[in-house]
């Protein structure tokens, strides 16, 4: 199917093409500065327990709902390799596992963080004991990322690395969990157990290219989300990078504050990305009446001569009304931030069904040298129901030639994710192969898109875009979507320099 279609892919492009992107998906002055170096644990003795205390009775057979202070124990967990138990004597808990040939543990966790950004007094961290070997070892390696007491509140985390001198086999390991001095000051998040000899230790960068490959959402901040989030900024950027995309689309949440967008705009440095940034406060101020742009650049300052920043996240998918209010703000925007995104997603046709005129209306407000819309064309509500949306080349045509007549290069967003569509009702399915991929990503290429994005790359914490994660799980679990999506970005940068 591949090469027949490529065929016609590309002689489709003669007919349609948008017009070159002013400011290049990856710039010369973004390529990675020696990369982002992860550990990644692999093979069969690898062991991750998610202990989530948000989490939702019988979710996974390894997750366990624990307060430390409380011994409130909700489930047991998976009972063949660990056991929750508490001694009231000793004023402490622990969970027990049975190792099997592994040698190192990871326990993540989870400090309150008090006004100031002080530390509560009095906390006494995990330690680890080899029952009949040893008794409360300190860890080897305490790694500390200190939180923020200001809205939205981002606990400290706190890494703990324990290591034996040898890979062991039959015998238990057990995490001493202690009482704490103030009420909620720790909480247990995750628990790594593996054979240090079966991890890598790998150098993530982006690959650049002229066709430009976005995975939307970016993770959250560490701590925040009830410590739902047991997901490592760095490591999912990094492995973001890995998987082929070169241009990051953070999430849209009110908990993007300055420090965040600092973050993972020096995070996409390291690793050759670009990305834009979300800034509510900013989207408001530009359409306002008080509206000083000294303000606004003082606002941006911090990151806007960073190689990694293209631009802003301004709205998704807005309707007429919202495209007027945006006219001024995006006015604004391009004097203060000339030759950055002013990124508004748009509606596929199937909510707006006069969709030339919704083109027309977003040309004459918001305007700029590019046009993005998302479309999920796969649909079925359980595993054995294949369907597709009706009108989704007909959108691609309709694009494609306001784009080409506007001058203006087009994007499109497509599903890496089943999630029920709010709009029909309709559920999108689940991606279940990489030719699932291959029809959305090369049907659109076939019209000229000059970038495409996937949706999702880190699964959202409340689960409502369906059964299926993304190309991440909201645990820091890489999925079967993300090879599928690696593949085929490898698949296009190969011929994406003709392409473009």
């Amino acid at each position: 199917m591949t090469g027949k279609f490529m065929s016609l892919c590309l002689a489709a492009l003669a007919g349609i093409s948008a017009a070159p992107l002013s400011v290049p998906p990856v710039s010369a002055a973004a390529e990675p500065a020696g990369g982002i170096s992860v550990t990644e644990p692999a093979g069969e003795h690898y062991y991750v327990d998610k202990i989530d205390s948000a989490g939702i009775v019988g979710q996974r057979s390894d997750v366990y709902n624990i307060s430390l202070l409380t011994e409130d124990i909700s489930q047991t967990g998976d009972t063949s390799r660990a056991v929750f138990g508490s001694n009231a004597s000793a004023t402490e808990s622990y969970i027990d596992y049975m190792l099997n040939d592994q040698d190192t543990v990871v326990a993540y966790l989870y400090e309150t963080v008090l006004p100031g950004n002080a530390r509560p007094e009095g906390i006494k961290l995990p330690k680890f004991s080899l029952l009949n070997t040893n008794w409360e070892v300190n860890a080897s390696e305490t790694e500390i990322e200190e939180g923020r007491y200001a809205s939205p509140t981002r606990y400290t985390r706190i890494r703990l690395t324990y290591r034996l001198d040898e890979a062991v086999s039959g015998k238990t390991l057990r995490i001493h969990l202690y009482e704490q001095g103030e009420s909620a000051a720790l909480q247990l998040g995750r628990v790594e157990i593996y054979n240090s000899a079966e991890t890598e230790r790998k150098v993530r960068y982006a690959e650049s290219g002229a066709f430009s490959v976005s995975g939307w959402i970016t993770p959250q901040d560490v701590g925040i989300g009830e410590m739902s989030d047991t997901v490592d900024f760095e490591n999912a950027m990094a492995n973001m990078a890995a998987s082929g995309i070169n241009f990051s689309l953070p999430n849209i949440w009110e908990g993007d504050t300055l420090f965040y967008r600092q973050r993972l705009v020096y995070t996409c440095n390291k690793l050759g990305m670009q990305t834009l940034v979300y800034d509510a406060d900013l989207i408001r101020y530009l359409a306002g009446a008080s509206y000083d742009e000294a303000t606004a650049r003082q606002m941006v300052e911090s990151y806007a001569s960073e190689a990694s920043f293209a631009g802003h996240f301004i709205m998704d998918e807005p309707n007429g009304e919202q495209l007027q209010r945006l006219k001024l703000a995006a006015e604004r925007y391009r004097r203060l931030l000339p030759g950055k995104i002013f990124y508004v997603n748009l509606f596929p046709d199937y909510v707006r069904p006069d969709y030339e005129v919704y083109l027309d209306e977003y040309f004459d407000t918001v305007g700029g040298d590019r046009i993005s819309y998302d479309y999920y064309v796969l649909q079925g509500h359980s595993a054995s129901e294949y369907n597709m949306k009706t009108t989704h080349l007909r959108n691609l045509d309709t694009a494609a030639k306001k784009a080409k007549e506007k001058g203006a290069a087009l994007y499109t967003i497509i599903a890496s994710t089943g999630h029920m569509n709010e709009w029909d009702g309709v559920y999108l399915r689940n991606i279940e192969s990489k030719a699932d991929l291959g029809f959305q990503a090369y049907s659109a290429m076939a019209y000229g898109i000059k970038g495409l994005t996937w949706f999702t790359y880190l699964s959202m914490d409340d689960g409502r875009y369906g059964e299926q994660p993304g190309m991440y799980d909201k645990y820091g679990n890489k999925t079967k979507v993300y090879d599928y999506v690696s593949e085929l970005n490898a698949d296009i940068r190969a011929f994406s320099d003709v392409y473009c």
